[in-house]
């Protein structure tokens, strides 16, 4: 029990300092949920006009494990019903976990990686 707490308090400061860093350098992403009661070891994001499976090809490209697809649904192709209707159509998203071992280090790595992404498909919504 006090490890989970210790780990869901740690978690909790992982997703703020994490999705600080999101909203500063990418305005233009938009953050699940982000004002509502939700798990603070998972950040969803969203991004217009860009492809999910592409983002998670990209993001392992360079080492960073994301997913665009619940574990019940990875079966399935195309975008998700339920990012269309959070975000519209054209929107892809992914789902960035933290587990135990993550530190501040993994996540600016996670925030270098999306910009190496983003400027390579000259990506600037």
């Amino acid at each position: 029990q006090e490890r989970r707490e210790a780990f869901t308090l740690r978690a909790a400061q992982l997703q703020t300092y994490f999705e600080t860093e999101l909203e500063k350098h990418f305005p233009h992403l938009k953050i699940t949920a982000q004002q509502s009661p939700r798990t603070p070891h998972i950040t969803h994001i969203g991004v217009s006009d860009f492809d999910s499976e592409l983002l998670v090809l990209e993001l392992d490209a360079r080492g960073i494990a994301v997913s665009a697809k619940s574990a019940c649904k990875n079966e399935e192709t195309g975008e998700s019903p339920i990012v269309e209707k959070l975000y519209g159509k054209h929107w892809g998203a992914v789902r960035f976990s933290f587990g135990r071992m993550t530190d501040k280090h993994d996540l600016d790595k996670a925030i270098g990686a999306l910009r190496s992404i983003f400027e390579k498909y000259t990506y600037s919504k």
